[in-house]
């Protein structure tokens, strides 16, 4: 018998994952590719097969997109088969989801041109890549990073089907992914009496042929109207049951506005005025709802809610904010992107003294990486937020706004140090993480807030450095502003410095108003970049005692000065990446911390 190292990795997931409308869909997207991984991990444990894990550490609810494992065979042949049997094997699994999903819904007559369609969708979207190496006896190393310069390889080069044997494909693509034609459909209200046709035989508006969609009522069927989506795309808004029985899979995912408004709910849980309030839309209730510019007779038509049931809901509404005392409640929330910083360098062992020790690290690393997305998924839960997964290095995550930093401290401070695992590593290197982090209102469109996650993930990796973490704030008026910070600057943890500012803007009583951030930023605008920074400090105390809320002169100076000196070192300490000037991006955490401390108001 022979070892081998075996890389196998299913895919796409940037894709996959970031095409969503809905929070649901994001959180859908990992779900599938998480448990299909897990479902080829569990088959290679069913087939008996000599092998162990390498990464990761064993089969979880926590794992990314790929794993490693060492096995023995008698030959390549026989690694060779074992790959096109789990390749066939995830594909399999995938297009039975889709059938499975799409066809819980299929009360409607449906031609059979559909099922073939629905399939032909499935069985061309999974990209399932695997690759195999004989294990060096006295070099794992080697072999380890033989193996992953090969999967680089295979990747590069990818084969694909051509549409319609090269003729091309018309009609609408789909709402979320805009890549495949739209199989499911619900008509808007002007659209009931149905679509006319064309001479050439297509459907007006949809350009595909009345036999290949499938049109849907009603908000069951997961669509809004006027929606249309793919048989994949419908796929993550409509699991199949049997899919999920294998998994815990949460079908209440929250929404934007959940999350926005967990503080909110969590601080007034029991509330019976919101219960009732609640129960007027039964099991339809949408968070949004608790937002008084949504009950309008066009969002209740928009969102089949019955327009009879309008003024009722806002009496209720109405009478609910006088007993709490709060006519807005909070309206942003928090999205976070992150992963472990040069994890290819950590895998390759390039960090390592003794490069013979890689097969231990790898083993350590694994479980130490393992441990870590666990303790991700027990902090990031209602009050905190909802998790969208950790796999790994990798977080991504909804997080309620005013939970927002004791979050990132978890983040950054329970990432596994490489370093303390006993090996010792080249020129004193330590593990880091890297954040980006999007502060927006819930009505932002998913697709921006995404793309704005990932910016300000690689601009704390590319701008800063790494180990950092960049925030940017997307206002509803269509402002956005953006701050990138070093995890510690002078050795002081910069997260607490943040928290300890945060506290004393909450602080009503002995406080600081933000007007010293205010006044701040007018007088270094108008100074530029040429006052010092002891001129810095003294200006900086000086406006603190100017907006101190409480009357004790004693506790306004020893605040005033604490909080002025320690502020002063972040602004001059800072490490500035390109794009970033020093007092800018030290007056936009300022200004974005206020915004954070009236709770995005």
């Amino acid at each position: 018998m022979k070892n081998y190292l075996f890389l196998f990795s299913i895919g796409p997931v940037q894709s996959f994952i970031s095409q969503a409308r809905k929070t649901q869909d994001l959180y859908a997207g990992s779900f599938i590719l998480s448990t299909l991984i897990n479902s080829v991990m569990k088959k290679i444990q069913d087939k008996k097969v000599n092998f162990s894990f390498v990464f990761p550490h064993d089969v979880s609810d926590s794992n990314p997109n790929r794993f490693v494992i060492k096995v023995s065979a008698s030959s390549e042949s026989e690694v060779t088969a074992l790959g096109k049997e789990l390749e066939n094997f995830a594909k399999e699994q995938f297009v039975q989801l889709v059938q499975s999903s799409t066809e819980k819904i299929l009360s409607v007559q449906v031609s059979e041109e559909v099922k073939k369609i629905i399939k032909s969708q499935a069985s061309d979207f999974l990209q399932v890549f695997w690759t195999a190496v004989l294990l060096d006896k006295n070099s794992y190393s080697d072999s380890y990073n033989k193996l992953e310069s090969q999967m680089g390889s295979i990747k590069n080069v990818r084969s694909f089907e051509q549409l319609n044997k090269g003729n091309g494909e018309i009609g609408r693509k789909c709402s979320l992914c805009g890549e495949r034609n739209v199989v499911f459909y619900r008509l808007n209200d002007r659209e009931k009496g149905g679509l006319s046709t064309r001479k050439d035989g297509l459907l007006t508006k949809l350009y595909i042929r009345k036999d290949d969609v499938v049109f849907l009522d009603g908000k069951d069927s997961g669509l809004k109207k006027g929606e249309g989506l793919c048989s994949i795309c419908f796929t993550k808004r409509n699991i199949s049951k049997d899919f999920t029985a294998k998994s815990a899979y949460n079908k209440n995912f929250p929404s934007t506005a959940e999350v926005a408004l967990m503080e909110w709910l969590y601080r007034n849980k029991g509330n019976q005025e919101i219960s009732e309030y609640k129960r007027l839309f039964g099991s339809s209730f949408n968070p949004e709802l608790f937002y008084k510019e949504n009950l309008t007779e066009n969002y209740f038509i928009k969102n089949d809610y019955p327009v009879e049931k309008l003024h009722n809901a806002l009496t209720k509404l109405n009478k609910l904010n006088r007993i709490m005392k709060e006519e807005n409640p909070p309206k942003y929330y928090a999205l976070i992107v992150s992963d472990g910083d040069h994890m290819g360098k950590w895998l390759s062992g390039e960090y390592l003294k003794d490069k013979n020790r890689l097969e231990e690290f790898h083993s350590k690393m694994s479980e130490a990486l393992l441990n870590y997305a666990k303790k991700m998924k027990d902090t990031i839960k209602p009050p905190n937020g909802a998790l969208i997964y950790a796999g790994g290095d990798d977080v991504m995550a909804f997080v309620n706004l005013s939970r927002l930093f004791d979050v990132l401290n978890v983040l950054r401070d329970e990432f596994p140090r490489f370093e303390d695992m006993g090996f010792e590593v080249e020129n004193d290197c330590r593990s880091t993480v890297s954040a980006g982090v999007v502060i927006a209102h819930y009505k932002t469109p998913l697709s921006e807030v995404l793309r704005w996650a990932r910016q300000m993930e690689r601009e704390a990796k590319e701008l800063v450095g790494r180990n950092a973490f960049a925030v940017a704030v997307m206002k509803h008026s269509g402002e956005i502003n953006k701050t990138a910070w070093k995890w510690k600057i002078d050795g002081k943890n910069t997260i607490a410095v943040i928290e300890d500012l945060l506290k004393e803007l909450n602080n009503k009583n002995e406080g600081f108003s933000d007007t010293f951030i205010r006044n701040f930023g007018f007088e270094t605008e108008a100074l530029g970049t040429s006052i010092s920074s002891d001129a810095i400090k003294v200006e900086l105390i000086r406006l603190l005692e100017r907006s101190f809320l409480g009357k004790s002169k004693e506790i306004k100076y020893k605040k005033s000065t604490e909080l002025g000196e320690t502020l002063s070192k972040l602004l001059v300490e800072q490490s500035i990446g390109k794009g970033y000037t020093r007092k800018d991006n030290f007056v936009s955490l300022l200004n974005i911390l206020a915004f954070v401390s009236k709770g995005g108001k």
